[in-house]
């Protein structure tokens, strides 16, 4: 995969997790969407123990996105309601 669709693929993560963080929803849609996340990343690891084949780059980097938009929205849900 070529570096410009990854950048703009990350790019693209932060500007969706900074308006999730804004729309004003509450920490249940959040939980809800972290859920979504964390059953997407169950199957692909079932996938993967099964198979015992190489993932693709895509997929690798899929789940890294996925966990770079639950970092930031959940690590705000956090900052904002437990930390401060």
């Amino acid at each position: 995969m070529n570096k410009f669709p990854q950048i703009i693929l990350i790019i693209f993560s932060i500007i969706f997790a900074l308006i999730l963080i804004t729309s004003g929803k509450g920490a249940e849609f959040f939980d809800i969407f972290g859920f979504i996340g964390f059953v997407f990343l169950f199957i692909t690891g079932i996938y993967m123990v099964k198979t015992k084949k190489r993932m693709p780059d895509w997929m690798g980097f899929l789940i890294l996105l996925i966990g770079l938009v639950g970092l930031i929205v959940d690590g705000y849900v956090v900052f904002k309601n437990y930390l401060f």
